[in-house]
């Protein structure tokens, strides 16, 4: 695919403009006030989108708009709301992923969506209570179908697998496929994700935003399942040091949530999840729960009065196990070795019962 290039004018609705301090590898070259980098280039394939809001929405005047490519990991500064609707004009010489970052910086009233979207030749229009494009080419079509399939398997994660690879196949070499690569890329294992890269030229390979994926998948691949497990240290709720391997490998299935204070969906599914399926537990010999946090949870430990122990302030865990989303429940062996990972909400529960027979 070609790289990435967007030229962006602001009509109607975005008027008030902020120029950006330009980067190092920008010139001072502009169109309608937009940096264009260097190595921008218009080719054969160029073509041209709009991205309309369907209603009017004054509540939203002076809101900053941004727009974010998934796949390059790209940012630009879009403009800032004053007639209650967004729209967007740009170029650009493939389809990509994106997100419209529509924020308000207003300290009293703080305030922050996002609308996911693909970008595609002709217009695309969006729904800013629904945060979804309502209307657009073929791919936004496919992405509305995608989305609202996965969400209909929302009790089946092994359907909900067979689903992305399934559509990421069929559209490996547009914005549509990496859209699903790259949100694929948090639930996958190594080993899918080898398999789907594979079909993608080396330019989409490189882009920034699947690259670190990849990266990520190379550190995963030591701590994903079949592996054993890795040591942590951390401090206990009493502040006495602690490792992981006090808990792990000791004859015992083990449940870890890795999770955080600041979590609020790591404060759902303990609450939620994991204390329903501890009180089913609690009197089995051979399960433990135990708590991995990246910062010091005892407020939190005590306010959800979590009773299994804790590991805290165990800040290299997001590294040596990559877990770059929590929460994330990870199931050990009695052995130490990893057995799942990634789980959450009933996950946890029906894959603790198909080990225990019940």
């Amino acid at each position: 695919m070609k790289k990435l290039f967007i030229i962006i004018s602001m009509h109607l609705a975005l008027l008030a403009y902020s120029q950006q301090e330009l980067k190092p590898d920008y010139i001072d070259t502009s169109l309608d006030g937009v940096p264009v980098t260097a190595d921008t280039q218009i080719g054969a394939n160029t073509f041209e989108y709009r991205i309309v809001s369907n209603s009017a929405d004054t509540t939203l005047n002076g809101y900053d708009c941004i727009m974010y490519d998934l796949s390059d990991a790209t940012t630009s500064f879009i403009g800032t709301i004053q007639n209650g609707k967004i729209e967007i004009t740009g170029k650009s010489n493939r389809s990509f992923p994106a997100f419209i970052d529509v924020m308000s910086n207003n300290n009293d009233n703080p305030k922050r969506f996002q609308i996911k979207l693909i970008i595609e030749p002709g217009t695309i229009t969006v729904d800013c209570n629904e945060r979804f494009p309502v209307s657009g080419g073929d791919l936004n079509r496919k992405y509305k179908d995608y989305i609202n399939k996965l969400n209909s398997l929302a009790t089946d994660p092994d359907s909900q697998n067979k689903v992305w690879k399934d559509v990421f196949k069929e559209n490996y070499d547009n914005g549509l496929g990496e859209y699903v690569l790259i949100n694929a890329g948090f639930s996958c294992s190594p080993n899918e994700w080898a398999d789907a890269i594979s079909l993608l030229d080396d330019e989409t390979k490189a882009m920034t935003g699947i690259n670190n994926i990849t990266e990520r998948m190379e550190i995963i691949k030591h701590s994903w399942v079949g592996q054993p497990f890795i040591d942590l240290e951390g401090k206990s709720i009493d502040g006495k040091p602690v490792k992981l391997s006090d808990f792990v490998g000791k004859g015992k299935y083990v449940i870890a949530d890795f999770w955080a204070s600041w979590c609020g969906g790591c404060i759902i599914e303990a609450r939620e999840s994991l204390l329903p399926l501890y009180n089913e537990y609690k009197e089995n010999s051979d399960v433990q729960f135990i708590g991995i946090a990246f910062d010091d949870v005892k407020e939190a430990v005590e306010k959800l009065k979590l009773p299994w122990e804790q590991i805290m302030c165990c800040e290299n865990a997001m590294h040596i196990y990559s877990t770059y989303s929590i929460p994330e429940i990870v199931i050990f062996a009695p052995d130490g070795t990893i057995l799942h990972r990634r789980l959450q909400g009933n996950e946890t529960a029906n894959k603790l019962h198909q080990i225990l027979g019940h």
